[in-house]
């Protein structure tokens, strides 16, 4: 499970926690919403979290560090029911929305339909662009022919996605400093933070868009490549591209900003 952090702006605000040397805070989270055992089977699991954290030192609202924390494995025996229940995608269109007011839910038809218009210009722009461009080089590092088709064959697959008429969206997270998330191998379904300002975005036309967020997710469907999570902020997502182009192409994030274009370049 991977989740897409709140803006920088809403993070800088108020989406943090000041951690005191020496201090923990402890999260519970629910591995049925994310896991499916049903094909492994029951039987004992070792299970550790991610590693990787992005911190910023107080009074450097700048600079995001990496932080690599020491985990320790928890093994625990698994039995009983194996996979959690998901509507079927032959009911009625408004029934793919759950737990979502009626206002969210209409946000969410226009930011689908507006993620699909997305996905399909970025399609049309890498088809007509096949050098390099400030654009691409921004979001995704250094030219090839091999990484421009990468990122083209990804931008296709979410084109074909069906964010508006079959795609399942969860208004169920209460995470504040989680925009939105999903499990990679459950296509199709996307989970929504309403606490974390995610329906105060726009739309679309700007940055952090709601739009450009539900491709940041959908790109992480092992079903549209897999992307990961190796920035998350504008600053050091345009760093990744210079540094390491192999990785920005791999990069949720930057699949996100490249639709959004702003400031807009050619």
């Amino acid at each position: 499970m991977i989740v897409e952090p709140a803006s920088e702006i809403n993070a800088a605000d108020v989406d943090f926690t000041s951690l005191s040397p020496g201090q923990s805070v402890n999260m519970n989270h629910d591995l049925s919403l994310s896991y499916d055992f049903s094909e492994s089977g029951a039987g004992t699991y070792s299970i550790a979290p991610h590693n990787h954290f992005r911190v910023r030192t107080i009074g450097d609202l700048g600079n995001l560090t990496d932080l690599y924390a020491s985990v320790q494995p928890l093994t625990v025996i698994i039995s009983g029911t194996l996979v959690i229940g998901r509507p079927s995608s032959s009911m009625e269109k408004r029934a793919w929305f759950t737990g979502c007011t009626a206002a969210q839910t209409n946000a969410l038809y226009s930011a689908a339909s507006e993620a699909q218009i997305y996905a399909a210009s970025a399609v049309d722009y890498l088809q007509s662009h096949t050098s390099t461009t400030p654009r691409y080089t921004t979001w995704f590092g250094e030219y090839t022919a091999a990484r421009h088709d990468y990122v083209l064959n990804t931008y296709f697959k979410l084109a074909m996605n069906k964010f508006y008429t079959s795609f399942s969206y969860y208004c169920t997270c209460t995470s504040t400093t989680g925009r939105l998330y999903v499990d990679p191998k459950s296509y199709g379904i996307i989970y929504i933070c309403p606490n974390s300002g995610f329906f105060n975005s726009r739309i679309s036309n700007g940055s952090y868009t709601q739009a450009g967020s539900l491709i940041w997710a959908a790109s992480q469907f092992v079903d549209n490549g897999g992307a990961q999570q190796h920035s998350s902020a504008v600053a050091d997502t345009k760093s990744l591209a210079i540094s390491d182009p192999e990785k920005a192409i791999r990069n949720a994030i930057s699949y996100d900003f490249f639709v959004e274009n702003t400031p807009s370049q050619d």
